[in-house]
């Protein structure tokens, strides 16, 4: 495995990047679970009589929807996750990009709902962005010969 060290930033190719390159993945998993958590712990009831309806087409009330997209929701955060750790291990940093769609995520989330998980969301994708600009700091431009 070829192990580099640039400034402040030290990986292996194939393996993961920095602090937030490690954290952040971690901590975008971790919002998922507490989501899909909280959803089960907090809507037992809905969740019992969607099942108990079959829950092919069950979502039809604005509870029942509510309680469907807080779930996909936590589904969604954990699959972002698996991307940016995919992502830190196999390029060595997250996408920007990445970052800057979880800031824009979780601003519609804060807008529409102000208490609400989504600043945790925009912070994340903050420093998503913040991680991803060190690393191109990090890597050493070619010298122009």
């Amino acid at each position: 495995m070829l192990h580099m060290t640039w400034s402040h930033t030290e990986f292996q190719l194939g393996g993961i990047v920095s602090g937030l390159d490690r954290w952040l993945p971690r901590s975008m998993t971790i919002l998922g679970a507490v989501h899909l958590v909280y959803g089960v712990v907090e809507s037992p009831g809905v969740i019992r009589d969607m099942l108990a309806d079959g829950l092919v087409s069950t979502a039809d009330n604005a509870e029942r929807g509510y309680v469907v997209w807080f779930m996909v929701s936590g589904v969604a955060l954990l699959a972002v996750a698996w991307m940016a750790r995919w992502a830190a291990r196999t390029v060595g940093r997250m996408p920007a990009a990445l970052g800057w769609w979880l800031v824009v995520i979780g601003a519609l989330i804060v807008i529409t709902e102000p208490v609400s998980g989504g600043w945790l969301v925009m912070l994340l994708g903050a420093l998503t962005v913040v991680a991803a600009r060190r690393a191109i700091r990090a890597v050493p431009q070619p010298a122009n010969v």
